[in-house]
């Protein structure tokens, strides 16, 4: 056989060309899927849609009475986690009021919440999720303007204009 293979190879012939075809295979048919404009059904999934489920979120609101200017870190924490803080300042020194105030203040200026004035000495810190509404907008007034009397820092008397030097004024000539 090996002498007829090398023989046929010489002259082109291949085994597999002895002149008779071999049957060939037909795919199936399938038709194509018809697309439409509606959307796929939904396959059964663990996510669940919270507002469809009927459950209702809770929010956590905490109350803190620091008595030192370190809570303040805790206090934007708490914020930060989308918590509400009552934060009574009352304990803390009345140096250090100011300053806490302002710490806060720039925290919840930062985090995009919401601090609002209960009293004096008493602030609701709430992230920006959470909305905060005065009922007496009269009652609010009188304490905001009565906490801008007591505050520490006086505003800076405004120099007249008259007293401020003006600018030289220098002409050019440019012909």
């Amino acid at each position: 056989m090996a002498f007829l293979d090398r023989w046929l190879r010489r002259d082109g012939i291949d085994d597999d060309e002895y002149g008779y075809d071999e049957p060939m295979e037909h795919e199936a048919y399938e038709p194509e899927p018809q697309l439409t404009n509606q959307p796929a059904r939904r396959q059964s999934s663990r996510v669940v849609d919270f507002k469809s489920s009927g459950r209702t979120s809770q929010q956590e609101v905490v109350v803190v009475a620091p008595n030192d200017f370190s809570m303040t870190w805790q206090i934007c924490d708490y914020v930060r986690d989308g918590k509400t803080v009552i934060c009574n300042i009352e304990s803390v020194p009345a140096d250090y009021r100011q300053r806490f105030v302002d710490f806060i203040n720039g925290a919840a200026y930062a985090l995009s919440g919401v601090i609002r004035p209960i009293s004096k000495l008493i602030f609701v810190f709430a992230p920006k999720s959470t909305t905060v509404s005065v009922a007496d907008m009269a009652e609010q007034a009188d304490v905001r303007d009565a906490y801008e009397r007591e505050s520490a820092y006086e505003p800076k008397a405004v120099r007249s204009t008259a007293s401020m030097r003006q600018p030289r004024q220098f002409q050019t000539n440019y012909r």
